[in-house]
């Protein structure tokens, strides 16, 4: 595939391994203060305009602004 016939500025294909992508993401992350759980199983989750309050499977509740589910392919 010829790049070049693109109508762009970046006529390449750049391709960035995804442990390079997470550990760019983990690093950001961290910068801001934002707490990573990981293997958290979500067994519950109510919101309102402001917050999510989030019941996990061990039984721990969190209340936050946001949330993001990366289950990943699987």
């Amino acid at each position: 595939m010829d790049f070049g016939r693109l109508d762009t500025r970046y006529p390449m294909l750049l391709i960035v391994p995804q442990n390079g992508t997470e550990k760019i993401l983990r690093q950001r992350v961290a910068d801001l203060g934002v707490e990573i759980r990981r293997n958290a199983n979500v067994v519950g989750l109510t919101q309102d305009a402001e917050s999510v309050r989030l019941r996990l499977e061990d039984g721990t509740e969190l209340d936050t602004r946001y949330v993001i589910g990366a289950d990943g392919a699987h």
